[in-house]
């Protein structure tokens, strides 16, 4: 029966042992500049599908590599660490150690080699798809032979060359069927099928092709020169677009946002506002006092994106009134769109950009028309593919929130986004708990997000803290969201969660002093180190008064403060030399009294 990831427990397994007779310490042997099995957990974290990663092994080195990588890791016994040893067993062994020890089933099974360092997670994706999509019992990739069987010799005892196929070896490579081969990038197999049946590959086995240029396998050393060329000419690759990525900007009002300028802060009035166009007003007065950049609200109508029988959030029954449905909720504090005209001029007045994110169709074009500068998409509203294509047609700035996203949906939103050549986005990173707690905020994902998408990114905060927005601006966040009201107190969903203006006032400073401790990339002294390099510094000094017509060696020369005279580095230039005068002890050498 087909279904869907969201209803099954995906595993992926990397067999990582340690020894290997043709690549010494194959698994963690450097490749570019990192251990091999660093390419294949990369994509495997990177995979909207996987739900847990684990690496089987033999070898204490490698699991501290793993280790160190974030990445679980379960010792294999020494009879599933052999040459001989069949993979069947050793996943075998990883489903029994998790069910023994943890009670945890899965229902699929990913086996990832870490031989194949080019694979990517879009392979990954396509082969568990594959296996969900169609019902099948296992699934694996494969590639284009590089050279057709029919082609082939063979040789007699004697030397002789006799084709394998002598109907079909005359004939050109364009009349010969296409044939694919394994290429040991992805296997995805029912768990049922491996436990039960002892087998990888199903009764009803499916096939994804991988283009050849990724479907490499380490096997020998050549193999591993050959995909460090490759590694090489796709990371000069990967530094342009950087490079070119580090001079983009996104102008949103009056504001430049993007790589070396001033992080985007935008205060998240939300629906603070209670239904109160008043309060709404004093929400914007707060948040431009508070040094934001940028107050955003949200904008709806209740019969567009509710339905009568939606439920509330736990959060929502603590903070809103327990006798109102969901839709009563958000039908009272609802403002009419002429409001948000209204509110959009007096920002404009308060010397504030103005933005608000609309929930449905109708909402975005009247926001649009009213001239607000960039539009926002809430994590609520990353599957909205209607309203994704509509926003994708305006050509204006994209801020995207990813709460509650896999990678696999963020993909989704991005390309329907980007669609109608539209590359104005930032990616915003974002945890969907009121209040979110520490741990389970992540900001690494944003790394993640930004090699992914190439774009710019930033971070939408739910915690109840301000170190988390100034560690994402550390990271590299160029826009961060935090939500704001007036009053902690007041009643509504998101109060709590929300920071009052002095608190707000507090992050933003924070935020502008970590920037200026962020500095410039350029490692040098700065100006007022350089008073210090005379006084802490050594310069080279006689060990010894120095007579007249002497030949300098290493022996009679020290190296003593201040950093006033030659440098050490310079002492290749003074052994050997003769002096001109008398040099007494601990004078500074200078280069006009040698000969």
């Amino acid at each position: 029966a087909r279904a869907t990831h969201e209803l099954l427990r995906v595993i992926a397994i990397i067999p990582a042992r340690g020894g290997s007779k043709r690549v010494p310490r194959k698994n963690i042997r450097l490749l570019a500049g990192k251990p091999l099995i660093y390419y294949t957990i990369r994509e495997a974290k990177k995979s909207g599908l996987i739900g847990r990663l684990i690496v089987s092994t033999d070898d204490k080195e490698i699991k501290g590599v793993c280790k160190g990588l974030g990445v679980e890791v379960i010792i294999r016994p020494e009879e599933l660490a052999r040459d001989s040893t069949p993979m069947i067993p050793v996943l075998q062994h990883v489903i029994s150690a998790l069910k023994g020890s943890e009670a945890y089933e899965c229902d699929i099974v990913v086996v990832l080699q870490p031989t194949s360092p080019l694979r990517r997670a879009e392979d990954i994706d396509n082969t568990i798809k594959k296996l969900l999509e169609t019902g099948a019992d296992s699934a694996e990739t494969f590639c284009e032979v590089t050279e057709h069987p029919a082609t082939m010799f063979s040789l007699d005892r004697a030397g002789n060359a006799k084709p394998i196929d002598r109907e079909n070896y005359t004939k050109r490579s364009q009349e010969l069927p296409m044939l694919y081969k394994e290429n040991g990038a992805v296997y995805a197999v029912k768990t049922e099928t491996l436990m039960k049946e002892n087998r990888l590959y199903g009764r009803n086995h499916k096939a994804v092709i991988m283009p050849k240029e990724r479907s490499l396998d380490i096997d020998d050393m050549t193999d591993f020169k050959l995909v460090e060329l490759i590694m090489t000419e796709q990371t000069s690759k990967e530094a342009d677009k950087m490079s070119a990525k580090a001079e983009t900007t996104i102008r949103i009002g009056n504001r430049l946002i993007g790589h070396n300028q001033p992080c985007f802060i935008v205060a998240e009035a939300g629906v603070n506002h209670n239904g109160s166009i008043e309060l709404a007003k004093r929400l914007i007065d707060g948040a431009k006092e508070a040094g934001a950049d940028a107050v955003k609200f949200q904008t709806w109508v209740t019969g567009e994106i509710v339905t009568r029988y939606s439920k509330k959030a736990a959060y929502q029954e603590e903070n809103w009134d327990e006798s109102d449905s969901f839709f009563e909720s958000i039908k009272k504090i609802e403002l009419p769109h002429k409001a948000f005209g209204e509110l959009s001029e007096y920002a404009k007045k308060a010397g504030i950009i103005f933005l608000s994110t609309p929930d449905d169709i109708i909402s975005l074009d009247y926001l649009v028309g009213i001239g607000m500068p960039a539009i926002k998409i809430g994590s609520g509203g990353i599957t909205d593919i209607r309203l994704l294509k509509r926003i994708s047609e305006k050509n204006l700035p994209m801020i995207l929130s990813t709460g509650m996203s896999t990678m696999e949906e963020v993909k989704d939103a991005v390309n329907i986004l980007k669609s109608k050549g539209n590359d104005k986005l930032i990616i915003l990173h974002c945890t969907s708990n009121y209040p979110a707690r520490t741990e389970d905020v992540n900001l690494r994902a944003m790394k993640t997000l930004q090699e992914s998408f190439n774009t710019l990114v930033g971070y939408s905060d739910h915690t109840q803290d301000i170190a988390t927005p100034i560690a994402a601006v550390a990271m590299g966040a160029c826009l961060v969201e935090k939500h704001f009201t007036l009053d902690k107190n007041l009643p509504g969903p998101d109060h709590k969660a929300s920071l009052d203006p002095k608190d707000f006032g507090g992050m933003v400073n924070n935020i502008r002093r970590t920037e200026v401790i962020l500095g410039y990339p350029e490692k040098k002294p700065v100006e007022r180190e350089y008073e210090i390099i005379r006084v802490i510094r050594r310069s080279i000094v006689a060990n010894n008064d120095t007579p007249k017509g002497t030949k300098l060696m290493d022996e009679l020369l020290a190296f003593k403060l201040p950093g006033t005279g030659l440098p050490p580095k310079d002492i290749t230039k003074v052994i050997g030399r003769k002096t001109k005068r008398l040099i007494r002890k601990d004078e500074q050498i200078k280069l006009e009294d040698l000969e």
